[in-house]
């Protein structure tokens, strides 16, 4: 199964989440707006940096910033694959 972790201090359109597993941890965002939100990861959530999956193209992630349109999520992984 593995741990959920929820995440406070992110911007207040965001549902955001870590979930620990065994095979490895995962950040989930979820945009509950109809607004973009531009968010940065700060410290150890930099660390999430691969996207594994995105519900829509407009959804990004890079150098530690991510830009979620409205109603939006993105599940993003730790490091390289």
């Amino acid at each position: 199964a593995g741990e959920f972790e929820p995440l406070e201090g992110m911007h207040e359109s965001l549902v955001a989440f870590r979930r620990h597993h065994a095979s490895g941890d995962v950040l989930v965002l979820h945009n509950v707006s109809g607004a973009p939100v531009v968010t940065e990861l700060a410290g150890p959530l930099r660390t999430f940096d691969r996207p594994l999956w995105k519900s829509s193209g407009g959804v990004t992630v890079e150098s530690g910033t991510v830009t979620l349109p409205g109603l939006s999520s993105i599940v993003l992984g730790a490091g390289s694959p």
